[in-house]
């Protein structure tokens, strides 16, 4: 198989579990902090991913879970955040 190929399907595969492991972590609140902070494993699959393939897959894969994050969300205060 080609290797870019390979790389595209591990980073939709991390991208995909990233997201459902924040929507776990959303639906069941693990360590929720008292201003209103919360601790989560979501970026794990994405840190991962940057190790495995290189710092572009990992900025790629970063990207595409941030948009997806945002489109399930639609949260924002600035843009800078």
């Amino acid at each position: 198989m080609n290797k870019k190929v390979k790389m595209m399907c591990e980073t939709a595969i991390m991208v995909a579990l990233a997201v459902l492991l924040d929507l776990l972590f959303k639906a069941i609140p693990f360590m929720e902090m008292p201003t209103g902070g919360s601790f989560s494993l979501a970026m794990m699959p994405v840190i991962l991913n940057g190790y495995r393939n290189g710092t572009k897959w990992g900025v790629i894969s970063g990207i595409c879970y941030a948009v997806i994050n945002f489109m399930i969300d639609g949260f924002w205060w600035h843009w800078g955040s």
